[in-house]
């Protein structure tokens, strides 16, 4: 029952497009407004994607905003997502409508996962479990900490300029379409991601890096956020 009713809230709420007049609602419900951090177009030069990955390593927190879209066998939705992480191995997703609205909240810990959707609170040992189990869509979310800063993983392939353009994990495969540089960090984080699987694609869209600290700085300053294309041809590990 709590599988059908989330699955159904998701299709009834996820397909409502983002009117300029409530951005400043959304933003609000979000994020409070806060000022977003730094940031650049990609950069494709070799000589700044050597030690790329030892960077993302030093990621200490993080806050994205931005949304998500998922076509799932017959099901179908968008909404708005916000990403927070403070440690290894916990991050906190919420999933919420154009209008603010909460479709579901995850809380993911050492020590298992929570999802809270209609007023209920669903518990397992991991958020892959946790997820297909009371939404029945199957995703990634045991890896998804490396997924969406793009930390590769066993299975990873590159461009020839060093950047990550595809990792695979069982039963899904992960593409980076394009990344957004943080100059004050020194690092690059997708914000076009799409992962596919058995009748399953998901793509998602970070719009803004809302706060990020390293293991030697933080930083909160503002900025406009543009992209160029990655380069997609591939370069296996």
């Amino acid at each position: 029952m709590a599988l059908l009713s989330l699955s159904a809230r998701l299709r009834r709420t996820g397909m409502l497009a983002l009117p300029l007049a409530l951005s400043c609602a959304l933003c609000f419900s979000l994020t409070g407004c806060q000022t977003p951090v730094q940031s650049g177009p990609l950069i494709t030069n070799s000589n700044y994607w050597q030690g790329m990955q030892a960077r993302l390593q030093e990621i200490k927190s993080l806050q994205l905003t931005g949304r998500v879209s998922l076509a799932y066998q017959s099901t179908r939705f968008s909404a708005n997502f916000r990403y927070t992480t403070t440690a290894p191995q916990n991050y906190d997703l919420l999933l919420t409508t154009s209008m603010g609205s909460t479709i579901a909240h995850l809380t993911v810990t050492p020590s298992g996962a929570t999802l809270q959707a209609d007023s209920k609170t669903f518990t397992a040992d991991n958020a892959q479990e946790l997820f297909a189990q009371t939404v029945g869509i199957p995703l990634p979310l045991d890896d998804f900490q490396d997924i969406i800063i793009g930390r590769a993983l066993e299975q990873s392939a590159f461009t020839p300029e060093g950047i990550l353009y595809t990792t695979v994990v069982p039963n899904f495969q992960i593409t980076y379409r394009n990344y957004t540089s943080l100059p004050a960090q020194s690092i690059s984080l997708p914000n076009e991601i799409e992962v596919t699987g058995p009748e399953l694609r998901l793509r998602v869209l970070t719009r803004e890096v809302q706060q990020i600290e390293m293991a030697n700085a933080a930083t909160t300053a503002p900025a406009t956020t543009t992209t160029d294309a990655v380069a997609t041809t591939p370069t296996k590990i």
